[in-house]
C-alpha cells in the first residue's frame, strides 16, 4: 500500500465515523481508535496472507 493509498483509506474511515458535532477531543480519540483498529485488521489479513503463501509452498 503506498502512501496516497493510505491517506484515502485513512480519509475514508474518518468520513465513516460520522463524527458530526462531536467535541474536537473526543474526535480525536474516535479517529485514533477507528486508525488502531484498522491497522490491527490490515496486519492480521498480511498475517494470513503470507501464512497462507507459506502453506502453499510447502505442499
Amino acid at each position: 500500500m503506498n502512501e496516497n493509498e493510505l491517506k484515502e483509506r485513512a480519509v475514508h474511515s474518518l468520513l465513516q465515523s460520522k463524527l458530526g458535532k462531536v467535541a474536537p477531543a473526543e474526535a480525536f480519540v474516535i479517529g485514533w481508535r477507528k486508525g488502531w483498529d484498522e491497522a490491527i485488521d490490515m496486519a492480521v489479513e498480511i498475517l494470513r496472507n503470507e501464512l497462507d503463501k507459506d502453506g502453499e509452498n510447502e505442499s
